[in-house]
């Protein structure tokens, strides 16, 4: 089973950006993505909602319930804000959410709580002097499922690079190959970025990492992407089982899709 561990879909609005993220100059329906899949052999996806639409989850839900298995969600919530635990509460019970995504290494205790009761992953959008909050917010708890996106948005040569495999030394730490056009200087098929994904690949082993392509960003460099192939450019030939963990398998047990 192959899975896209980090894509986005969006409607035509309206729209209700947050974090300082545009109005999208177009929509990328849901589709538009499960064409991509079928054709790249894609089996499933996890969708995060986008900032684009804010908090507003109307498109997002109404995509998941009609995903035939196909489709895990992670939410966006705002932490710190009252009432932040119960809005997770109410998105993972009336949708199916199974994971929440939240935009910088944010300590909300009720809102992580209800992550551990809920048993969702939290996703952590960190900038990479960032990283280093992680560990102790992953020690808080752990009994919460970690997964860092975009391999913490980490330059090759960054001096962060260390802070996010040190990450490996914690169980409940995961973390996803994605958002690889952001972070290479040469493009598509990424080879500067072989060492960053190497150390990654060291350190977590393919049962602690994700693939993913964040769709639709990713299309400004160049077609949707078969994981195989990108993986394999960067870390050499790798052995069915492992290829299988990182492209697919890990994601499918973590956001509990249907193989």
């Amino acid at each position: 089973m192959i899975v896209d561990a980090h894509a986005h879909v969006w409607s035509a609005g309206p729209y209700a950006p947050v974090g300082g993220v545009p109005e999208p100059s177009q929509a990328h329906p849901a589709e538009d993505l499960l064409g991509l899949m079928d054709t790249a052999g894609v089996d499933a996806a996890v969708l995060v909602q986008p900032r684009a639409h804010g908090y507003d989850h109307t498109y997002l839900s109404s995509v998941l319930a009609g995903g035939n298995g196909r489709l895990a969600g992670v939410c966006l919530v705002e932490p710190e804000t009252p009432g932040a635990a119960d809005t997770l509460r109410a998105l993972v019970g009336e949708y199916g959410y199974r994971g929440v995504r939240l935009v910088g290494p944010v300590d909300d205790p009720a809102l992580w709580a209800a992550a551990a009761e809920l048993d969702v992953v939290v996703g952590l959008l960190v900038q990479p002097g960032e990283l280093g909050a992680v560990a102790p917010l992953a020690e808080r708890h752990p009994d919460v499922r970690v997964v860092v996106d975009h391999l913490g948005l980490c330059p090759p040569d960054s001096p962060s690079v260390r802070d996010l495999v040190a990450l490996a030394q914690l169980p409940n730490v995961w973390v996803k190959v994605s958002g690889l056009y952001a972070l290479s200087a040469s493009g598509p098929p990424y080879a500067d970025l072989g060492s960053l994904v190497r150390a990654c690949w060291w350190a977590f082993g393919p049962g602690r990492l994700l693939w993913g392509t964040d769709y639709p960003h990713v299309l400004g460099v160049g077609p949707y992407p078969a994981p195989a192939e990108t993986l394999t450019r960067l870390l050499g030939p790798l052995p069915e089982t492992e290829l299988a963990r990182v492209t697919g398998a890990t994601a499918a047990e973590l956001y509990a899709l249907e193989s």
